[in-house]
């Protein structure tokens, strides 16, 4: 990757308060650029008072909001779109409410860059759940999607927008459909999610760790700066990869009870202190998509940018659990 592809370029970064637009800001603090945060709250970050090359711009406002939109949509060079409602819950408590966050936002963020022909990069974050209960272990962009969520078919829908308005030539586009997600930052929106790290702050807080049954099933962990490279590789290299999806991950599937332990032995050595893992009931209304086992093929992403991830589970872990300890 090569960062100074960013050079005084423009980007609108939609949920620009949340965790992965937090390390993506972090990793462009040296580059010479201009970033619109756009969120429904803007938190000022201090830590980038200083020794920061960007040139900010922040706008709170409702991302559903039409208007809004039309007003913040300017004559960007690149889009991360992160804004989202996350809870795979909420989305089944109230599909339409999802429809509104999670689908109708980019659907009116295309029709505006149409209508004022504005022709942005558009890095969409989607997510690895969308193909549904997967039968392999290993999953690639060649198995087909089933998905068993309201949260995972809408944003199955956001892709699908997004690849006609590439085919038709209106925006250039990739979407990057993340495995599990952790490292430093702030939180994530939603409590279900992120559970390395919360798992994490159990751990340093000496509290139990608790797993649903034996906690057989197998995940990709992902470090978030893996992730972060990932999404800046995928707006370089957009020629390559315009109007296709890939799965992001480490490639390395762990079993939830294992990734417990190493965060148990990891916490140990730092500060002498193990926590016990609880093996619990899972409450009855767990979500199905909750119960498979999961391991991102990345070979597709890589062969088309030489992407790679470079953190392994332990030492991922071992970052994460430093971070929290000096928050």
């Amino acid at each position: 990757m090569n960062l100074e592809y960013f050079n005084q370029k423009r980007i609108l970064v939609t949920g620009g308060n949340g965790y992965i637009a937090y390390n993506l800001i972090k990793a462009l603090k040296n580059i010479e650029l201009t970033i619109t945060r756009f969120d429904s709250r803007v938190d000022k970050w201090s830590e980038f008072d200083n020794n920061c090359k960007i040139k900010f711009k922040n706008i709170e406002g409702d991302i559903r909001d039409k208007e809004i939109l039309e007003s913040v949509l300017l004559n960007y060079d690149i889009i991360f779109h992160f804004a989202a409602q996350t809870s795979v819950y909420i989305s089944d408590l109230n599909p339409v409410s999802d429809i509104n966050i999670n689908l109708i936002p980019l659907v009116n963020i295309l029709d505006i860059c149409e209508k004022k022909a504005l022709s942005p990069i558009i890095i969409f974050s989607g997510t690895a759940t969308e193909v549904g209960l997967n039968k392999k272990l290993f999953v690639n962009e060649s198995v087909k999607d089933y998905p068993v969520t309201i949260y995972d078919l809408n944003k199955l829908l956001a892709e699908t927008y997004l690849n006609y308005y590439c085919r038709k030539g209106i925006v250039k586009g990739a979407i990057l459909r993340l495995a599990n997600v952790y490292g430093p930052g702030p939180k994530s929106s939603a409590q279900e999610r992120g559970v390395v790290n919360l798992m994490v702050k159990r751990a340093i807080n000496k509290i139990p760790l608790t797993a649903y049954g034996n906690g057989e099933f197998v995940r990709d962990y992902i470090f978030i700066d893996d992730i972060i490279n990932a999404f800046l590789t995928a707006a370089e290299n957009i020629d390559k990869i315009n109007g296709q999806y890939f799965y992001i991950g480490s490639g390395e599937g762990h079993s939830i009870i294992d990734m417990f332990k190493i965060i148990v032995e990891r916490a140990f050595i730092r500060i002498g202190y193990r926590p016990n893992i609880q093996n619990i009931d899972p409450p009855e209304n767990l979500a199905l998509i909750e119960k498979r086992s999961f391991v991102a093929d990345i070979n597709k992403f890589v062969k088309y940018t030489k992407w790679q991830p470079t953190m392994d589970l332990t030492k991922g872990i071992d970052l994460t659990i430093e971070y929290f300890l000096n928050k």
